[in-house]
């Protein structure tokens, strides 16, 4: 049985209202890479919680030539090392796809 609060509306097929016994994921914040390498630390997930990120292309154009960075996490206990970099072959009309990193947990 799941823990958490739960509702029924009071009919003949006891129809489920409200069902907050799901993790529900909370953005924490966000940051602009700009297109240059780099890294952030931020506050890790609370507890039974699972942190996440996920990054998004911005620019004009996101479908070209642009390259995105390798983004990676490392948990340092009570905080988390947000990093990312910049590695490709070069080539005609490449560049860094600046990025909007999200983070969270849920």
């Amino acid at each position: 049985m799941a823990t958490g609060f739960r509702s029924w509306m009071d009919n003949a097929g006891s129809t489920l209202v409200t069902d907050m016994t799901q993790f529900i994921s909370q953005n924490l914040g966000y940051y602009d890479t700009g297109g240059v390498n780099g890294a952030l630390t931020v506050s890790d997930a609370p507890a039974g919680r699972t942190f996440f990120y996920f990054a998004v292309a911005m620019g004009n154009n996101p479908t070209a030539d642009g390259m995105r960075p390798g983004v990676s996490v490392t948990d340092n206990g009570d905080t988390v090392t947000i990093s990312w970099a910049y590695s490709y072959n070069q080539g005609f009309g490449r560049y860094n796809l600046p990025v909007r990193i999200h983070w969270g947990f849920f």
